[in-house]
């Protein structure tokens, strides 16, 4: 049986990978050391076996790890309640799982303003552009979220750009939903481009409905508006591309969502990527 929403329900589901990888994204990419505080944060949408792999990896690693787990929010990027806001600025770590994510929240930024490493992970290689630089149309065909009654896009969404803003939205019920949802927000920051990544996730092949894999299918193209690291915002909001052609200072880096560099090819090649 095929599952496009949620999670697999076997707990024994790549259950010794998923303790390998907690371990390594640990020790190798958090850096975390002895005696330090790790806090997971999950929602009630989170997968628990991750949480739990995290927190064990912590241990072993002689950190202190403290999970919070709490409801699901309504929408992304609300302030987390009190008690969760308090956790994560006294840690020295802090791993997030919750799916209504609060990464661009005032909670988040005070936290590494004291110091604390934050990942939310997944495989993107992500930067900020020069926002008056950003002109053109976007058309999203493959994922729009929020709001949650898009998801996987059905018919393509065309959102035209002038100086990095969005000027215009065009298309079927999707774009109508999207510019509903816009517009109740009643903030224009939320239509200012806020980043754009790469999905560079070998092991994330279609979109499932699964919005932080989605974002990361391999070799899709994903714009970012709203709310950013420390510009303040309504909301967040990602568009993704299903098959991008790139060029970069006249170097062609993919074409028709297939990376064509020679070092990219390279790298495609050493993680058994299919097709290269």
């Amino acid at each position: 049986m095929e599952f496009m929403l949620g999670t697999e329900p076997r707990r024994e589901y790549y259950a010794f990978e998923v303790a390998a990888a907690a371990h390594k994204m640990l020790a190798e990419v958090m850096l975390v050391k002895p005696d330090e505080t790790v806090v997971i944060t999950a929602d009630t949408q989170s997968d628990w076996r991750v949480v739990e792999a995290t927190a064990q990896a912590a241990l072993t690693l002689r950190a202190h790890p403290t999970v919070l787990w709490y409801e699901t929010r309504p929408h992304a990027q609300m302030a987390p309640y009190p008690p969760v806001a308090a956790a994560v600025q006294a840690a020295d770590v802090w791993v997030e799982y919750a799916v209504q994510y609060i990464l661009y929240t005032d909670a988040r930024r005070t936290a590494c303003r004291n110091g604390c490493r934050y990942a939310a992970f997944g495989g993107q290689v992500v930067w900020l552009p020069q926002e008056s630089s950003v002109e053109g149309p976007i058309v999203g065909d493959g994922m729009i979220w929020p709001p949650d009654d898009i998801g996987i896009v059905r018919e393509p969404v065309t959102l035209q750009v002038e100086a990095g803003c969005i000027t215009s939205i065009e298309g079927g019920t999707e774009a109508r939903i999207l510019q509903g949802w816009l517009d109740s927000l009643d903030d224009s920051t939320i239509t200012r481009i806020a980043h754009m990544n790469y999905g560079f996730n070998p092991g994330v092949t279609r979109f499932t409905g699964r919005v932080a894999e989605d974002e990361r299918v391999f070799g899709v193209f994903d714009f970012g508006f709203g709310g950013w690291m420390d510009r303040p915002a309504a909301s967040h909001f990602d568009v993704v591309i299903t098959a991008p052609t790139i060029v970069a200072d006249g170097v062609k880096i993919e074409r028709d969502g297939k990376f064509v560099h020679p070092d990219l090819i390279e790298s495609c090649q050493q993680m058994k990527v299919a097709g290269y």
